[in-house]
């Protein structure tokens, strides 16, 4: 068992800055895309109240 802890703990070692690249893409895109539906709101409504 201590020899599959070592593995893992090498591996994780090895692939946490790609973890942590992905994780803040993902966080990057997700507030783009919110930056982008609150604009596509805002214009509606000024179209709306027009």
């Amino acid at each position: 068992m201590q020899t599959k802890s070592k593995i893992w703990t090498v591996i994780f070692s090895i692939l946490y800055p790609f973890i942590t690249v992905f994780g803040f893409l993902f966080t990057a895109i997700l507030a783009v895309f919110s930056w982008i539906s609150n604009i596509i709101v805002w214009i509606l409504k000024k179209i709306k109240s027009s």
